[in-house]
């Protein structure tokens, strides 16, 4: 198979999400929903439980506000020590991350840059599990998403941070329960995940098709082959990792809510090791989410909608200091993308890595046949040696 040569031209990717769904969801949302419905804000504690110590120790907690605005959402989460806001259209997300808004050694926390990232598809991608909780408990797209992809998600387990780890990727979607509202609004209830080799065996082709590929989180096939072999070895497939359910619901705005909800990991399929508690204290009307969201000082923004596939560029770093933020048509940001794929591109062998694989297997085969030549002449010039040595002691002085 001949190698991707770089391309003289760069066009952004498209996004993950496919144009007909959704249409599909627009023409639904029409007929199942008021026009004018109003954006819900939904607010609540959330907080991160050892279960492992008797009695439980509590490791982490935070204060969210989720919003749903149609096919928008918005996430806020903050704790003592992180402010973590993400906002998505289905199509583009957004996330932005504040450090040093509680943190005291910090000596001007106000003029601490944000951290921003911006990916295509709906899901989230952070290394907080409160906020993968949220999304999962608080958004329509696990709904929504299970119809398209089905029970193997394209990206790794919330709770997994190593997002490298092939383990992450194990795992499938089963048992699924959705609460009441139209199918395209409904809320998840209850569901597992549970390991499995059939992920693994279809890894590679979701990672093709999923924005995690090309941030380059996809995990080397020798890595999900050790892992497959592990979940067999210990008669891992099948077994429940991951659970979550409601465990109260109400009635907001035409849809069933969850009042509490928890997620829990367990140890071998039957000891919960540590749970995730969720409380939502308040439901109100609130202003429509604007994606994407506005910054109010400067901010560094990981653009992974940057894609060169052959040279394994997946984002364009840059700084914004207020609205509106650039698109990928900008011609600034363009022209630091060009730039960056010169520097790669001058960094790189000048024979393409078709002709450096066609040279190493040159080389391989010529040593191959070249070695018992050498031997069969290191032979022969032993044996000539021999004689002559052999020869000189025969003859008298």
């Amino acid at each position: 198979m001949s190698a991707i040569e770089p391309s003289t031209t760069w066009k952004p990717r498209k996004p993950v999400p496919f144009p007909w769904m959704y249409l599909g969801w627009a023409m639904l949302d029409a007929l199942t929903l008021p026009a004018s419905a109003a954006p819900v804000g939904v607010l609540g504690t959330i907080a991160t439980y050892d279960l492992l110590e008797n009695p439980p120790r509590i490791l982490e907690q935070a204060r969210f506000e989720v919003v749903l605005d149609g096919d928008r959402y918005a996430i806020n989460v903050a704790d003592e020590n992180l402010t973590e806001q993400m906002v998505s259209d289905g199509r583009v997300s957004y996330k932005i991350s504040d450090y040093a808004l509680h943190m005291r050694h910090v000596p001007n926390p106000t003029a601490s840059p944000l951290l921003a990232r911006v990916w295509y598809g709906p899901h989230v991608l952070t290394i907080r599990p409160f906020v993968g909780v949220l999304w999962l408990a608080l958004t329509p797209y696990p709904s929504r998403i299970v119809q398209q992809a089905g029970p193997a998600p394209p990206w790794p387990a919330l709770w997994k941070f190593a997002l490298k780890d092939a383990a992450a990727h194990a795992l499938l979607w089963t048992n699924l329960v959705f609460m009441a509202g139209p199918v395209n609004q409904r809320l998840l209830r209850g569901m597992e995940w549970i390991w499995s080799v059939s992920a693994l065996d279809t890894l590679p082709a979701r990672n093709k098709e999923a924005t995690l590929y090309y941030l380059d989180w996809d995990p080397k096939r020798l890595e999900i082959k050790k892992v497959r072999e592990s979940l067999l070895r210990d008669r891992q497939d099948g077994v429940v990792e991951a659970r979550y359910r409601v465990l109260q619901v109400t009635n907001y705005a035409n849809l069933e809510w969850p009042l509490e909800f928890r997620f829990e990991i367990l140890t071998h399929g039957e000891k919960v090791s540590m749970a995730w508690l969720g409380q939502i204290h308040e439901f109100k009307t609130a202003p429509p989410v604007l994606v994407p969201p506005p910054v109010s000082k400067p901010t560094q923004v990981d653009d992974h909608r940057f894609i060169d596939e052959a040279l394994r560029l997946n984002e364009l770093t840059y700084f914004i200091t207020n609205n509106p933020w650039p698109g990928t048509n900008d011609p600034n940001l363009r022209r630091l993308f060009d730039e960056k794929r010169s520097r790669v591109l001058a960094t790189q062998p000048r024979i393409s890595p078709r002709w450096q694989l066609v040279f190493a297997v040159a080389v391989i085969l010529l040593s191959v046949s070249t070695f018992p030549v050498l031997v069969l002449k290191r032979g022969r010039h032993a044996d000539n040696t021999k004689r002559q040595q052999n020869k000189n002691k025969s003859t008298p002085a």
